[in-house]
């Protein structure tokens, strides 16, 4: 009888075995957990950059409709690093950006550039010198706004003439570039604007005229 009650006193206690096996079971518990958290914060982010990507790409394209149809002309005497009297186009350390296009609007230059994933609008008045009729940058310095790009997107600007008319068009396209560097052939974003259309104005016969 005392060995059945020592017996049985004994098998009230669990051993190291046991112990073991609730422990590995646990902690593979907590490792999936923490990567089921780990995947659902990569999901969540993700999901973010979309958005804010979509966002961004939109307010680009507004931006840029409203730029080319305000402008007079496109300035083809290249975009410079560095601006007279104002600061460098890039901050130091950031890569040397791309140029896409140069716009003259009223008093005003506005570039547009790719750089770090981003395409960066920069605008800054410009002075007309009364003497030379040259123009000269003001020492007011560059705004610059910033539109991000999808992840391994590349922004592109063609020009060209409008069908059936004399005036000049200006697209901005953004595409996708695969890891071999080839371009999808299905943009993410495709604008195009006339270049000075907010400076004409339709005669009596319906013709398109230059303001005055």
């Amino acid at each position: 009888m005392n060995l059945a009650r020592h017996a049985h006193a004994r098998r009230r206690g669990h051993t190291i075995v046991e112990m073991m096996v609730v422990l590995v079971f646990f902690g593979l518990v907590i490792v999936m957990a923490t990567r089921l958290v780990v995947l659902m914060q990569g999901m969540q982010r993700a999901a973010r950059n979309r958005l804010q990507s979509a966002v961004s790409l939109e307010r680009l394209a507004q931006q840029f409709q409203r730029d080319v149809q305000a402008a007079s002309k496109i300035v083809d005497d290249g975009i410079a690093e560095t601006t007279a009297g104002g600061p460098p186009l890039r901050s130091p350390g950031e890569p040397a950006a791309t140029p896409l296009l140069k716009l003259r609007i009223d008093e005003r230059l506005v570039i547009y550039t790719e750089s770090a994933g981003s395409v960066w609008r920069t605008f800054e008045s410009v002075q007309r010198v009364a003497d030379s009729g040259a123009a000269s940058a003001s020492p007011h310095g560059p705004h610059r706004d910033r539109f991000r790009l999808p992840d391994v997107a590349r922004a592109a600007v063609e020009t060209g003439m409008l069908s059936g008319s004399s005036h000049q068009f200006v697209r901005l396209i953004v595409r996708r570039v695969a890891p071999s560097g080839a371009e999808s052939s299905t943009p993410l974003l495709n604008v195009q604007a006339s270049l000075g259309k907010d400076l004409r104005f339709r005669d009596s016969n319906g013709k398109e005229q230059e303001r005055p």
